[in-house]
C-alpha cells in the first residue's frame, strides 16, 4: 500500500508517519516545513526537530513542498500510484490562525484544493483522510459531543477546518474516493512545538518556571496522547466501508486545567503556580468530552495513555528519556 501524508513532518504527522511505516506502507511525506532548525528557533526546538528525523521520519520518503502551489504538489505525487492520501496541512494552533489569516488560508484551503483536484485527477487514490479539529464544534452542548452535533465555530482556526471537511465531500462525492474525516482534540506528546497547554506547562516546570493557569477550574480539556490518535488516524486509511464518515478521536474524558496543574506539580516538585480568572476568549468553552463510541465500533479504536500517565511520559521524553514504541495497524 502507498500513503501520501500532507503536512507529515509537523507533530501529528510525523507520529502518524512513523505508524504507517511500522505497519509497512510505503509513505511519502509532502511538507513544506524546513526540517534542519533555523537560527531563530527556540531553545529545544533542534532537538525536537532531530527526533522526528531520526526516529519518526527515518523510513519515508520526504518531499519539501509547498501544496498551495498546485504545481509543486502535482510533481511529487506524479506516478507515485497513491492509494490513500492523508491531509493535515494548517497552521497548528488558534492564534496563529487568527494572526495569520492568509498563510492559514493558503495551508487549509488553498493546499487542500489542490490536492482534492490532484487526487480527483489520479487513477490510483482510493480513500482521502481529512484531519480536521474539534473546533469546528465551537461551545459544547451535551457532553459528550457526538459527531452528529451542530457546528458554529467561534474562530477563524474552526472556521477554516469546517469549509475544509465541506470542501472534501462536495469535491469528493460524485466520485470513487472516499473520504473520510477526523476531528480531534487537545493533542499533546513528545515533539510538540505549538506551545499548547500540555507543553507549556511541562516545559515550564522543568525550567524551573510559572505555570500561568487561566479559568483553570472552569476550562476542561480533553486531553489526548499523540500515538492513541495516530493509531487511529493509521486505521482511517485501511478500514473498509467508512466512506463518507467523520469520527471524533480524542481519549474520551474531559479534565480541568486545575487538574493538569496539580499532575504537573506533582511530578515536579517545587513548581510554581500563578492562577488567573480571565478566560482566551479566541477558545469556545468547552464542558466535557467528545464522544467516541462510533470510532471505537468503526474504527476498532482504543485509546490507552490517560492524562496522568501521559503526563510522565512526556516529562520523560523532555528530560531526555524517548518515547514507548506501540504496534500499529498493518498495512502489509
Amino acid at each position: 500500500m502507498q500513503v501520501s501524508v500532507v503536512g507529515g513532518a509537523g507533530f501529528v504527522g510525523a507520529h502518524l508517519v512513523r505508524d504507517l511505516c511500522a505497519a509497512g506502507a510505503k509513505t511519502l511525506v509532502l511538507d513544506s516545513r524546513e526540517l534542519a532548525p533555523g537560527q531563530g528557533d527556540q531553545p529545544g526546538v533542534a532537538e525536537k526537530l532531530a527526533y522526528r528525523r531520526r526516529q519518526l521520519l527515518s523510513n519515508a520518503e520526504i518531499v519539501r513542498c509547498d501544496v498551495s502551489e498546485k504545481t509543486c504538489a502535482a510533481q511529487a505525487l506524479d506516478g507515485k500510484e497513491i492509494d490513500c492520501l492523508y491531509y493535515l496541512a494548517a497552521l497548528p494552533v488558534v492564534h496563529l490562525a487568527n494572526q495569520n489569516y492568509v498563510e492559514a488560508a493558503d495551508s487549509m484551503i488553498r493546499g487542500l484544493i489542490n490536492c482534492l483536484e490532484i487526487a480527483r485527477e489520479s487513477k490510483s487514490v482510493r480513500r482521502f483522510v481529512y484531519v480536521s479539529s474539534s473546533m469546528v464544534y465551537g461551545s459544547f452542548t451535551q457532553n459528550p459531543l457526538p459527531e452528529t452535533a451542530a457546528t458554529a465555530p467561534t474562530n477563524l482556526y474552526g472556521g477554516f477546518k469546517l469549509a475544509g471537511e465541506t470542501l472534501t465531500r462536495a469535491y469528493l462525492g460524485n466520485t470513487d474516493i472516499e473520504s473520510v474525516i477526523i476531528r480531534p482534540t487537545g493533542v499533546y506528546g513528545p515533539t510538540g512545538l505549538n506551545n499548547t497547554v500540555v507543553q507549556t506547562f511541562c516545559e515550564t516546570a522543568i525550567a524551573g518556571g510559572v505555570l500561568e493557569a487561566r479559568d483553570a477550574r472552569d476550562t476542561f480539556i480533553d486531553f489526548t496522547w499523540v500515538e492513541d490518535l495516530t493509531a487511529g488516524l493509521a486505521q482511517a486509511g485501511l478500514v473498509p466501508g467508512i466512506g463518507g464518515e467523520t469520527f471524533n478521536l480524542s481519549f474520551g474524558r474531559a479534565r480541568s486545567l486545575s487538574e493538569l496543574v496539580e499532575m504537573v506539580v506533582a511530578a515536579q516538585p517545587g513548581t510554581r503556580v500563578l492562577f488567573a480568572a480571565e478566560h482566551d476568549r479566541t477558545r469556545p468553552r468547552r464542558g466535557g468530552a467528545l464522544d467516541i463510541a462510533k470510532a471505537r465500533e468503526r474504527l476498532g479504536y482504543a485509546p490507552q495513555v490517560d492524562l496522568e500517565a501521559g503526563v510522565l511520559r512526556y516529562l520523560e521524553f523532555l528530560r531526555g528519556g524517548v518515547s514507548r514504541p506501540r504496534a500499529g495497524a498493518s498495512y502489509a
